[in-house]
């Protein structure tokens, strides 16, 4: 995609903040949330402000539908700035006018916020983690203020070779960001062994966000469809899965738990809509819909806004992707939670909300989840009570996070 620039945008010509977001994206809608709420923080605190969004995932992506500017770029362009001169031994991937273009908005920023949600753990791999600590050795490189928002850390369980790389890369590059917002205890705990001065514990930005309507984040946000309720008195159950619960089990066995899931549903009168928050889901929604008629299965490809409009007229939700549960609980609507990692445990406690969180990777995880989606059924006016209250006291929280955008500072070193 082409963008048109005059040339007083990276010139001494221009007054207004500049800011960048990387390690967000649109086709997995928990990322395009934490987009839409760093864009409209920054929009708050600086309305005329140049806001970038350099993303990876732009396979479906169109760029000009958007209000604020978008840029691909992957890992081996952040490689390629950050080895400067010596980036002719990495084959580039985009064109050298792009690559001019970013080096630039990346030169002339004020601050650089990362919104990866989870990435610096084992659980994604070697290439993960080394890709997230390139974009920190770039902030440092160019000096720019960097700030990584609430996301998940760790475990940090390599293989030895790995380890031996990666750990004292940690250690150099941890201590740069100004603030690491951390969601879970478990992950200030991983992390205390690299950095510990920056470290502050915090719940999901998207939580202390205002609801990002899409009129915030599209040109033309009048013409997109909303997806609407069946009118039929019944009352409404969403399920939302997430395809790497197919790393911890076969399929065959993840999709009889979603079959006794609708089954125990349908029994109790439930209308059921399954949804998609993201691209890499959609099969397997399709795979738990097949043969059922009386299941509504949504495969439109709505944004984060109409998604969690959607969620916060259910009445729970039985959800494996993480910020579909933030969704709910923001709008006081009970999950059942179906996870694979610390971070959807500690949400759940957060919330008091633990009894309904049950871990894929424990056998009788599956067991149990049907016991309590029956006690569900019975008790959600109950648990919208409890996370009612809860989100009063989110209201009051939240200060430091919000506190990155106001950024009055015209010193971009940390």
């Amino acid at each position: 995609m082409q963008i048109t620039m005059n040339n007083s945008q990276f010139g001494a010509e221009r007054q207004e903040k500049r800011f960048v977001i990387v390690g967000g994206g649109y086709e997995n809608k928990g990322a395009q949330a934490m987009v839409f709420s760093a864009v409209q923080a920054l929009k708050e605190k600086h309305p005329e402000s140049d806001i970038w969004v350099f993303v990876s995932d732009n396979k479906n992506a169109n760029y000009n539908e958007f209000q604020f500017n978008t840029l691909a770029w992957d890992g081996r362009l952040v490689l390629r700035l950050f080895l400067g001169k010596l980036k002719l031994f990495i084959k580039p991937t985009i064109s050298y006018q792009e690559e001019h273009r970013i080096r630039n908005i990346l030169l002339s920023a004020d601050a650089l916020y990362d919104v990866s949600g989870f990435m610096l753990s084992s659980h994604f791999g070697f290439r993960a983690s080394l890709l997230f600590l390139l974009r920190i050795a770039l902030a440092k490189k160019y000096k720019i203020k960097m700030f990584l928002l609430p996301q998940s850390f760790g475990p940090f369980s390599y293989r030895f070779t790995h380890k031996a790389l990666l750990f004292p890369l940690m250690k150099l590059y941890l201590n740069y960001p100004v603030k690491i917002f951390v969601r879970e205890k478990q992950g200030l705990s991983d992390l205390r062994k690299f950095t510990d001065k920056n470290l502050v514990k915090s719940l999901d930005l998207v939580l202390f966000s205002r609801p990002a309507g899409s009129s915030l984040a599209f040109k033309n946000h009048l013409s997109r469809n909303n997806p609407s309720l069946l009118n039929n008195g019944l009352r409404n159950v969403a399920i939302i899965p997430n395809s790497k619960l197919l790393q911890f089990d076969s399929r065959d066995n993840i999709l009889l738990l979603y079959k006794g899931v609708i089954t125990a549903l349908r029994s109790n009168n439930f209308n059921i809509y399954i949804l998609r928050y993201s691209q890499d889901d959609l099969q397997f929604c399709r795979d738990i819909a097949i043969g059922d008629k009386n299941t509504l299965l949504l495969e439109e490809n709505y944004d984060c806004s109409q998604l969690s409009e959607f969620i916060s007229k259910m009445d729970f939700i039985i959800s494996s992707r993480y910020h579909a549960i933030i969704h709910a609980y923001k709008s006081a609507i009970p999950a059942l939670v179906i996870g694979w990692s610390e971070k959807y445990n500690e949400l759940a406690q957060e919330f008091k909300q633990q009894d309904y969180f049950f871990d894929i990777r424990k056998r009788e995880a599956k067991d149990r989840a049907l016991y309590q989606l029956l006690q569900l059924t019975k008790k959600y006016n109950y648990e919208k009570g409890i996370l009612l209250e809860k989100i009063r006291d989110i209201s009051f929280e939240g200060g430091q996070v919000r506190g990155t955008f106001n950024f009055e500072s015209d010193d971009k070193t940390a």
